[in-house]
């Protein structure tokens, strides 16, 4: 809904919730990081909705929104219809932390904000990029999980 059908209404409510879940693991040193989208993709679907999320979970939990310290380095494919292994490849190396934001991220508690995780293969794509990085500890908090079956 909040990603496809441009309903920005439900990022409160499902921020609301979503920092209420995450009370004990967010902090008001943490860095709070939605996953990126690829530059084309935002600016066709013209937001970014974990980006909606990410925002109002800081806001929320005192916490400190940093969409800036993570990046998508290219455009990946469509997530839906690939496999596990599919979605691994498709997102490996696709996310790096921007030099000049290295100092920021090294020896931060950081969580990742998704909206829905699948095969948990992107969130994993852009853990691996912040402990590159020198993250301390990176955590991941998503709205939905898809399970299989």
């Amino acid at each position: 809904m909040l990603k496809y059908h441009d309903r920005h209404d439900a990022a409160g409510v499902m921020a609301h919730m979503m920092a209420r879940t995450a009370a004990g693991l967010i902090g008001p040193d943490s860095l709070v990081v939605p996953v990126p989208l690829y530059r084309w993709r935002q600016w066709s679907r013209r937001y970014n909705q974990s980006a909606l999320l990410a925002a109002r979970i800081a806001n929320t939990s005192g916490a400190v929104f940093r969409p800036e310290v993570l990046m998508r380095t290219r455009a990946t494919r469509s997530q839906v219809g690939l496999n596990h292994s599919g979605r691994h490849k498709n997102v490996h190396g696709a996310f790096a932390v921007p030099q000049d934001r290295v100092a920021d991220v090294s020896g931060s508690d950081i969580v990742i904000v998704d909206d829905v995780m699948t095969s948990g293969a992107t969130v994993q794509a852009c853990a691996a990029a912040l402990k590159d990085a020198g993250a301390r500890d990176v955590s991941v908090l998503a709205f939905a999980l898809v399970v299989d079956g």
